[in-house]
């Protein structure tokens, strides 16, 4: 072969290589583009059921059933939103169990103990039924969307669950349903099949409790113990300033040392800052809550 059909040869060899190289970069290009408009996708369901919740956080009490998009399959655990890879900390304190497609019922409620702390929020399938035993304000503050009961029958489904308030051993007859009792004076719950307990500050945990599960209550409880902390001292701070120049000047001392011992022991204080904020009120002066 003569040089110049040497130098052809070469030319090709070389055009061959980088034509490779060049394709080979453009299908990593485009596979990469494509895992990007994935993850855009993912983040936008995961975003936009974000965006649902936080349309409720300005509501006392609100409900309404929300729309997925098809094919959407998605989880809550422990407040955070969890789809496909995506993980959305909502900040929220959202009670839930299981996965959501389709359609779900989203409900919020405010949650006071005693001054206002937050909202929490109840996520729940259409189809799941609730059965309140023992407590008929409780039946009725449940939303109408939600399919609810005040009577135990036979008709028991396994799916369904019991909120027990009269402790009538629904345990021992529906040994295969998730039954929580509600012990008002002690502000426990009991948990069933698990048998575990766990407190409650007010009654909007106690739907928090119908509408997850034990693993996913006592993790909700523990950000919601942080939430009622940040409050508390927001209110000490605030007894601190009213003190000043203030003939009730001991009074708000004293709510400033309870609102400590309030974080600590929440159900035990609850009761002494009521009393408190209205001794306070009664001497004609402004309430810390």
């Amino acid at each position: 072969m003569d040089k110049r059909g040497l130098e052809i040869t070469y030319n090709w060899i070389f055009v061959a290589i980088a034509g490779s190289i060049l394709l080979m970069f453009l299908i990593y290009f485009a596979w990469q583009q494509v895992g990007l408009f994935n993850k855009i996708g993912v983040n936008e369901i995961v975003n936009s059921i974000n965006n649902e919740i936080n349309s409720f956080s300005i509501g006392v009490s609100s409900n309404k059933v929300i729309d997925l998009p098809n094919d959407v399959v998605f989880s809550f655990k422990c407040g955070d939103i969890f789809y496909k890879d995506a993980r959305k900390d909502t900040t929220r304190l959202i009670y839930a169990e299981g996965s959501f497609s389709d359609k779900f019922n989203l409900w919020t409620d405010s949650w006071s103990f005693p001054f206002k702390i937050d909202n929490l929020y109840f996520v729940t399938d259409l189809d799941k039924r609730f059965f309140v035993v023992g407590n008929e304000n409780f039946f009725f503050n449940i939303p109408d969307k939600i399919q609810k009961f005040n009577i135990v029958n036979q008709e028991i489904k396994k799916n369904d669950i019991i909120v027990d308030f009269s402790n009538s051993g629904f345990q021992t007859r529906f040994k295969n349903n998730k039954i929580i009792n509600i012990d008002k004076e002690s502000s426990l719950i009991t948990f069933f099949p698990e048998n575990k307990k766990d407190e409650f500050y007010s009654e909007s945990m106690i739907y928090g409790a119908m509408f997850s599960n034990y693993e996913e209550y006592s993790c909700l409880k523990k950000k919601a113990r942080e939430r009622l902390s940040i409050m508390a001292d927001l209110y000490k701070k605030k007894a601190e300033l009213l003190k000043t120049n203030s003939k009730c000047g001991f009074l708000y001392s004293e709510m400033e040392k309870n609102l400590d011992l309030f974080k600590r022991e929440p159900i035990k204080y609850k009761g002494m800052l009521i009393e408190q904020n209205n001794n306070i009120k009664r001497e004609g002066c402004s309430g810390v809550f």
